[in-house]
């Protein structure tokens, strides 16, 4: 098992503790697991290719291309600020609302948070809570959270994949796990519950908060970073870049070996008779070339 395998493992153990109580603790679990990789190697985390010597030497470079790669591609798709403009002359209502409901949120930090969500995990996503901050200007504005899709999974019917049933956010704090269902009834309302498990819960789900949202669309929004047909969750940027990485790294690891052991490689000859060259101008030498 290498480290990123066990670091994923302990990833997993730390946001569940102990074996998955349900669905939703299945499937969430096998989603951290696939992303997992993709957040060590943005981290830099990455697989060693040549093994620590016994003496504890480590000829590794780890060289995070990856990182750089999301962090330029975010940045020259949100660096410049994005406009949103309703069609029309002038400003209207719609967009002094739209405006300041930006405004509020801090809209340039926000969209690149969201762009580097999905630029690492393939699918941001962002869920909206009315009457949650204090505009610029003193009035209550709603607040945009741009949510981990680490720790989201997404559900939709079984014959029709843009038909979303259920967003399943779970989070761990200290020893208590939390995570709030958020499920489309039967006459099409959305239904958020929000639940915790802990010893005190006698190791079960324990609904703590139950309510109806109060409009049409859902309380939560996602997209794809990358197309990826027939699947809910999109493409990331790192996901197609790890096996170069690694080829990069094992080959700059390579070369650091072979510096490290033979630039200043001295040859030496005990005894023995070994066949003599002249310069021709009298004087003998050994050939101890390459070959």
């Amino acid at each position: 098992m290498n480290f990123i395998q066990k670091g994923i493992q302990d990833v997993i153990g730390w946001a569940f503790g102990t074996q998955a109580r349900d669905s939703y603790d299945e499937a969430a679990g096998e989603r951290m697991k696939s992303l997992a990789w993709l957040i060590s190697y943005y981290d830099g985390k990455q697989r060693k290719p040549l093994r620590i010597t016994g003496l504890g030497k480590d000829y590794n470079v780890i060289t995070n291309h990856v990182k750089t790669i999301v962090d330029r591609s975010v940045s020259m798709l949100m660096g410049a600020g994005v406009t949103f403009d309703l069609p029309g002359e002038g400003e209207s209502k719609q967009d002094i609302i739209i405006n300041t409901v930006w405004d509020a949120n801090r809209k340039d930090i926000f969209m690149h948070d969201l762009a580097q969500f999905g630029s690492i995990y393939g699918t941001p996503a962002i869920k909206i809570i009315p009457d949650g901050r204090v505009g610029i200007n003193g009035k209550v504005t709603h607040r945009l959270v741009a949510l981990n899709p680490f720790n989201l999974t997404i559900y939709s019917a079984s014959n029709d994949i843009e038909n979303i049933t259920a967003y399943v956010y779970r989070w761990n704090s200290g020893d208590t796990a939390w995570r709030e269902l958020t499920e489309k009834q039967d006459n099409g309302a959305w239904l958020i519950r929000t639940q915790k498990l802990d010893k005190s819960t006698g190791g079960a789900w324990e609904s703590q908060d139950e309510q109806m949202w109060d409009y049409e669309f859902a309380p939560i929004t996602h997209g794809k970073n990358l197309p990826n047909a027939g699947n809910i969750y999109g493409f990331s940027d790192v996901e197609g870049i790890i096996d170069l990485q690694d080829k990069y790294n094992e080959a700059q690891s390579n070369v650091n070996k072979i510096l490290s052991l033979q630039a200043w490689a001295q040859k030496y000859v005990i005894g023995g008779k070994f066949p003599r060259l002249r310069d021709g101008k009298g004087g003998e030498y050994l050939d101890v070339g390459p070959d």
